[in-house]
């Protein structure tokens, strides 16, 4: 039995595939950006401390993308729109330094960054939980978080970007 023809076919198939499977895993180029101006002020720093943070836990996303230093090289550009504290609705009890058991309302740190492929845009939001057994919430925290995010959506939109 001549298997040539078999093996012809099989690896034709895989060149033909080749260039669709190099293109699906190649790192998707993103700049994160930081709308700023010449007065500083808690808010632009802010800004600028959570750009920071999003890049060191994007830089881990090295198979979905790649971080570029200008929105001209990137196909993904993420802005930091800044950060703030949102007071929720529920309660947790906390010891006070006298040893009391007081009820204070739980505190979310959360992160706002818009991403943009060409004319679409879209919010993303990293938000570190506040609640009962947590024991502390931090804007790294909610950076990594929106990072989770932003990755998801690059894995999710892969085939439809540019």
């Amino acid at each position: 039995m001549n298997r040539w023809p078999w093996i012809k076919a099989n690896i034709l198939v895989v060149l033909l595939l080749s260039p669709v499977v190099s293109a699906a895993q190649t790192p998707v180029p993103v700049a994160v950006i930081v709308q700023t101006s010449q007065f500083e002020d808690q808010a632009q720093k802010d800004r600028l401390d959570s750009a920071r943070d999003l890049k060191v836990y994007l830089r881990d996303k090295k198979k979905t993308l790649r971080l570029v230093e200008t929105p001209a090289e990137a196909v993904v550009v993420i802005e930091v729109l800044g950060r703030g504290i949102q007071t929720q609705d529920t309660k947790s009890l906390e010891r006070s330094a006298s040893g009391r058991v007081e009820q204070r309302a739980d505190k979310d740190k959360v992160l706002r960054v818009k991403l943009s492929v060409g004319e679409y845009s879209t919010e993303i939001e990293g938000r570190s939980a506040d609640g009962e057994y947590v024991i502390t919430t931090t804007w790294t925290q909610a950076a990594i978080l929106a990072a989770i995010k932003i990755d998801t959506w690059i894995k999710t939109n892969r085939a439809k970007l540019p």
